[in-house]
């Protein structure tokens, strides 16, 4: 993943937003996965084509047009990274994040360490005897320690990381000790043993702050490498305060994705007159997912709530098409489902409204 900067010319005002490789659009429109809300800024106006060995852009044969450096771009043109990429009166910078080398030794030699531990008594006897995670940390620190003496450790590497990382990577926690620990950590969100979404409130005392669209881009973002169905369902007492993703940009995730969200949003302590703009946007999320909102006034309702959602998620089913729209210009398309028997006229369909097209160029 990398970071975009997005700065705008006449005010000097930063934005920015985390990217991955894949196509991006850039419009007005908020259907676009980077919206610049700006007159001079066309719907659907350029796109940028992410890749590990580099980047494409591609003008929407826009009036204002799209720049790199100084030269207006014609169709598709390579975007060097030591250039901007200007847009209207917006200025677009790719910020490379370089992820940390692994040193190859270091992954051999915990190898040879797990295989010691598989077939170890002393560790069948604590998973067969359900040992919680406290008595099974213990136990394998002290057999990690043992096993480690006898073979050769890389450089770099010290006896106490190597056990730390391993009894977390065995337990599936991945970091969590660190961040158990520290009173700036509100939220933790697990995943999977290396997907570990953190919501901080900054060392500020808890006060109601929400981050849930940054976290739900987190989400999404993991998501798309799971296979099968997946769900998502959102608890919360309150609106976004302080994400850097907007709703729009969570709209555009939710529109990409394939998952299914659920909201339950428990908004009894909020004001009564706060209430009306959490409701319209928790409801948009779900519904575009083809999920739905549930706003429970009360500990029963919320229990009454999740069993709801459990019942339609047993109660899906997936249908597909082949669109004779052959069309691969990325564009969203909208999907209406009608049932056309007169005797379920009443029937009330949940689905997604659609999907992105795929694009070539």
């Amino acid at each position: 993943m990398s970071t975009l900067l997005i700065t705008q010319r006449s005010t000097g005002r930063q934005a920015k937003t985390s990217i991955q490789h894949g196509e991006l659009t850039v419009g007005r429109d908020e259907t676009n996965h980077i919206v610049l809300a700006f007159p001079e800024i066309e719907d659907h106006h350029c796109e940028i084509r992410y890749t590990p060995q580099g980047c494409l852009v591609r003008d929407y044969d826009s009036s204002g047009g799209t720049f790199i450096g100084e030269e207006r771009i014609r169709g598709e043109s390579s975007w060097p990274l030591d250039k901007d990429l200007r847009v209207g009166n917006c200025v677009l910078r790719l910020l490379e994040e370089k992820a940390p080398t692994v040193d190859p030794a270091i992954g051999r030699y915990k190898a040879k360490i797990r295989e010691a531990l598989v077939d170890h008594p002393e560790v069948k006897r604590l998973i067969h005897t359900g040992a919680g995670d406290t008595e099974l940390g213990n136990s394998l620190r002290r057999l990690i320690r043992e096993a480690a003496a006898g073979v050769a450790r890389p450089a770099g590497l010290t006896e106490s990381a190597l056990v730390k990382e391993m009894v977390d990577e065995i337990l599936g926690l991945g970091p969590l000790e660190d961040l158990m620990r520290d009173e700036t950590v509100q939220e933790i969100m697990v995943n999977r043993w290396d997907q570990i979404l953190v919501e901080r409130i900054r060392g500020r005392r808890p006060d109601g702050l929400t981050a849930m669209y940054d976290a739900l881009g987190l989400y999404l973002e993991s998501a798309e490498r799971d296979d099968g169905r997946t769900i998502l369902v959102i608890f919360t007492d309150g609106g976004d305060t302080r994400s850097t993703l907007r709703f729009s940009d969570a709209m555009t995730l939710i529109r990409a994705s394939d998952v299914t969200v659920y909201a339950v949003g428990f908004l009894e302590h909020q004001r009564i007159r706060d209430r009306s703009l959490p409701k319209i946007q928790l409801t948009q999320l779900a519904t575009e997912s083809g999920g739905q909102a549930f706003f429970p006034l009360s500990m029963k309702e919320i229990d009454e709530a999740y069993d709801k959602i459990l019942a339609q998620i047993r109660a899906q089913y997936s249908l597909g098409y082949v669109s004779s729209n052959l069309r691969q210009d990325g564009r969203w398309r909208k999907v209406d489902i009608k049932v056309r028997r007169p005797d379920l006229k009443d029937l009330r369909i949940q689905t997604r409204k659609g999907y992105f097209a795929p694009y070539r160029p």
